[in-house]
């Protein structure tokens, strides 16, 4: 999913499943008193850095959103800051939590060393890494199916 956003962060349309690997405070500046939360988004494949919306900071207070989330992308925009193309999530849905990363995710650091889009591997899906421990998860696939975060453990696995 990553790669197509930087590929077309103009369509915003999909819903992606995503695993917050990293979340930290940013101290306000200006005279907003609003502090920001910066985020690293993972699918399992790659990661990106995002921002969360000042209206999200609320899930942080709270510890619904925090390190190793699993979320549901519901309103985002991807934005050019810097150099580099980063998510603005607008709006979320905490799915659960990991106790660890999941799959073994490479960063962008910029347009120019984007990876090409390869072909997917497992199944496709985009998401194929099943999560460790699968079965201490704490959620399961989201319903109507389809590749995403909450896959079942490899066959003869356990």
């Amino acid at each position: 999913f990553l790669q197509r956003i930087l590929a077309r962060p103009d369509d915003t349309a999909e819903k992606p499943v995503l695993q917050v690997i990293d979340l930290r405070r940013i101290a306000a500046n200006g005279g907003s008193g609003l502090d920001r939360y910066r985020l690293v988004m993972s699918d399992g494949q790659n990661h990106l850095q995002a921002m969360l919306a000042t209206q999200l900071n609320e899930i942080v207070h709270n510890e619904t959103l925090k390190q190793h989330a699993v979320i549901r992308l519901q309103e985002y925009i991807c934005n050019n800051v810097q150099g580099r193309k980063i998510i603005i999530a607008l709006a979320l849905e905490v799915m659960g939590i990991q106790t660890g990363i999941i799959g073994a995710p490479q960063g962008f650091t910029s347009e120019a060393e984007q990876p090409a889009a390869a072909p997917a591997q497992q199944g496709g899906g985009g998401y194929s890494a099943p999560p460790p421990q699968a079965s201490s998860s704490g959620y399961g696939a989201p319903a109507g199916g389809g590749g995403g975060y909450g896959a079942p453990p490899p066959a003869g696995g356990g």
